[in-house]
């Protein structure tokens, strides 16, 4: 899966793909992946304060920001409050 400007997604992405990882739902995990990411720069928040703001590891975060996991939605429910944002803003393609 290819995003049109996202180089490290992309290659993140293609590491899933290539190593068998690949979820049912990975177009919804792209999608919140982009959007976590875009709306914490927006924000000039680091993940380790957005992480600290969720209570939640940075790590874990990064995994969420590169598709590598799939959040409860609880977590969605905290990322969202923590960007000031609905939680269905994280699921809608920005394009």
């Amino acid at each position: 899966m290819k995003t049109r400007d996202d180089p490290v997604l992309d290659d993140e992405l293609a590491d899933l793909e290539f190593t068998g990882q690949t979820h049912e739902h990975l177009p919804w995990l792209h999608t919140l992946a982009r959007n976590v990411r875009h709306f914490r720069r927006a924000q000039k928040v680091s993940q380790q304060a957005l992480a600290d703001r969720c209570g939640i590891y940075r790590t874990y975060l990064s995994r969420i920001e590169t598709g590598k996991c799939n959040p409860s939605l609880t977590v969605l429910v905290t990322l969202s409050n923590a960007l000031d944002i609905q939680p269905h803003a994280l699921l809608v393609p920005l394009d």
